[in-house]
């Protein structure tokens, strides 16, 4: 991911550590229009970005402070931004002990995606802090007084010897796409939690609030401290809003869903809407148009037309908000968008969206890099009610509808092919939900699916668009989710809500039938890409020789593919050609589920295959399909 990367030794002599750090930040030059720069090294402390030229990077210094702020402060003049960046540097570095409360309210206040870096030149102390929905993933490793945070976990894996994954990890990525909590594909790197401060001291003076997560303590021959403070968490269990009827609740929305839209599209450059057939693009279409923004809309469609109703529905809401709109038309990824994908996000988002890497190149092509790229992501979570039917005793209880309602492998699927119990990747998740603060099992579910699936596994996907242009999601701003959760759940139910809601922002366009329906589910029916197979190729003997021994033949459908598919030898291949491939998959499992699977759970273990195989083996088999139709 485009962004910045810090590593801190107490020790304060970085002279032996800085050609492995500039190397590894070297290594994330994704794109040839990408660029490196080293912000800061000194005193044990080095600061670099890897950014596109049009990526939000920017240094604020004065004799007191250096601060750098990656990403975007909404609603905010050039003046305001600084303004506000010098509170912040005064609340963090005001006098002890240090005011955490007035450190979050700041952030609640702050509409924005964005990573702050903070140090204060005299003496040393760094503070960085992200935003309050933890926007741009942010990774890290704390051991022995050291830390390493960055936007991609790969410049951490590569200060290593030797990568360890977390097998309980892949094993709830398997199953639900992601990792709730802090937990990454890596052992020993975790992502860090929204809303959360980290304070380094290199002098070591307690600071009785902080939350120390050192492995370790401090190093040798160092004093500091390293510090994690949580400033705010969402709690769901109370609406603020239970007095507010539909219309009510519907006005108050609308306005501030319009100012969200309306300040992210602020600027001299172009904004383009990802726009769809559904009702959460044509939200934030109708909020842009009803501003009077200027902005473009841009509908996807595959070869196999499947997605033909959905793009002549939003070719109708462009024409009636009068807004200029084009249709891109993709084909199969090849391996080398693939590869992109992979080394970009590093499973973070899985390999059967590589077809989007041609997608934001035509994208750039038709409107250059000065994009600001809207999507709807976000709002068939909030604004509809998501609580899930019927009681539950307990977070066991629960654990298991979550599952059986979100599981891409099945449970036992999960456990087998990692080789874990199914009873102990059950449990993480009743842990995870356990861990949150609600008290009710229904608001605890929407805390997951909030929380968890959006600002997790969707921000991740979101997180990739931004290697090509800056992408804003108006249903992911702080006040937006605020006021849209605290609304009662009568008022949301039957979406209720979000049809006035909609009908407020644009009559019109909302008097159109949404396509699908009105759904709260819509994972895997947008952009669900075009399977190309490779025929005359027979699967791998490693692989081939579990089919043979259920009896089953190596011809028909394999992981929802053709089994002579490209795809699907070049999966087979993985298993043959690295060693630790089958040391976290079971090939005996991968072999038994891959007849019953569809494509979407065939990518996510491709996509763990491919990860596990590039990081351990320092090479990629799908390097080997580069110009071949791939997924």
């Amino acid at each position: 991911m485009p962004g910045i990367h810090f590593y801190f030794d107490p020790c304060g002599n970085l002279d032996r550590k800085e050609d492995l750090l500039l190397h590894s930040a070297r290594s994330l030059l994704h794109e040839k229009w990408f660029i490196l720069k080293t912000l800061v090294s000194r005193r044990g402390c080095f600061l670099a970005a890897t950014y596109h030229p049009r990526y939000p990077v920017a240094i604020y210094e004065n004799n007191e402070f250096f601060i750098c702020l990656e990403g975007t402060i909404y609603g905010e003049s050039a003046a305001g931004v600084d303004a506000k960046l010098g509170e912040l540097a005064g609340i963090l570095f005001g006098p002890p002990p240090r005011p955490l409360d007035r450190a979050r309210d700041w952030l609640l206040a702050t509409d924005g995606d964005f990573v702050i870096f903070i140090q204060h030149r005299k003496t040393g102390s760094i503070c960085v802090v992200n935003d309050a929905l933890g926007r741009l993933p942010l990774y890290y490793r704390h051991e022995s007084g050291r830390l390493a945070l960055s936007r991609e976990s790969r410049f951490i894996t590569n200060l290593d010897n030797s990568v360890e994954f977390d097998r309980l990890a892949i094993a709830q990525y398997l199953l639900l796409g992601f990792m709730p909590g802090d937990k990454t594909f890596f052992e020993g790197v975790s992502r860090l939690e929204p809303a959360t401060l980290i304070s380094i001291d290199p002098e070591g003076r307690a600071d009785p609030q902080s939350n120390d997560r050192s492995r370790g303590g401090a190093a040798a021959g160092g004093a500091s401290r390293v510090g994690f403070h949580r400033l705010f968490t969402f709690d769901f269990s109370s609406r603020r809003g239970r007095e507010m009827d539909a219309a009510a609740c519907a006005a108050r929305l609308a306005d501030i869903f319009r100012k969200a839209c309306l300040d992210r599209a602020g600027g001299d450059g172009v904004n383009v809407v990802s726009l769809s057939g559904g009702p959460d693009s044509r939200a934030v279409a109708s909020a842009l148009a009803s501003g009077k923004a200027q902005f473009q809309g841009a509908t996807f469609l595959g070869n196999s037309g499947d997605d033909m109703a959905d793009a002549k529905t939003a070719e109708t809401v462009a024409g009636i908000l009068e807004v200029p709109w084009r249709l891109f038309k993709y084909g199969p990824a090849r391996g080398s968008d693939a590869m992109r994908l992979l080394r970009m996000k590093n499973g973070g988002d899985h390999l059967g969206m590589s077809f989007s890497m041609g997608l934001f190149d035509m994208i750039r092509e038709a409107w250059g890099d000065r994009v600001t790229f809207f999507t709807g992501a976000g709002g068939s979570l909030v604004v509809p009610d998501n609580r899930p039917a019927g009681r539950f005793a307990g977070t066991d209880e629960l654990a298991g509808h979550l599952i059986s309602r979100n599981a891409i492998l099945t449970l036992p699927q999960a456990a087998a092919v990692t080789g874990l119990r199914a009873d102990r990747i059950r449990e993480s998740i009743g842990d995870y939900l356990a861990s949150c603060p609600e008290h009710k099992m229904s608001d605890k579910y929407l805390h997951f699916m909030v929380c968890g699936r959006d600002m997790k596994r969707a921000a991740e996907g979101e997180d990739r668009n931004r290697f090509f242009f800056w992408t804003v999601a108006p249903f992911n701003s702080l006040m937006v989710i605020d006021h849209a959760m605290n609304c009662p759940d009568g008022v949301k139910s039957k979406h209720r809500l979000y049809r006035e809601f909609l009908s407020l922002l644009s009559p019109k366009a909302a008097a159109i039938d949404i396509v699908g329906g009105m759904t709260t589910d819509r994972d895997g029916k947008r952009f669900p890409g075009l399977r190309a197979g490779v025929p005359g190729l027979a699967p791998p003997e490693t692989l081939r020789k579990f089919f043979v021994k259920r009896g089953k033949t190596a011809s028909g459908s394999l992981g929802g593919r053709d089994s002579r598919s490209a795809v699907i030898r070049c999966f087979m291949e993985q298993f043959e050609g690295c060693e630790a491939v089958p040391e976290y998959l079971s090939q005996e499992s991968v072999a038994s589920i891959l007849p019953s699977i569809g494509a979407r759970a065939f990518d996510h273990l491709f996509t763990v295959s491919s990860l596990i195989e590039d990081i351990t083996c320092g090479e990629s088999t799908i390097e080997r399909y580069e110009g071949i139709d791939l997924i």
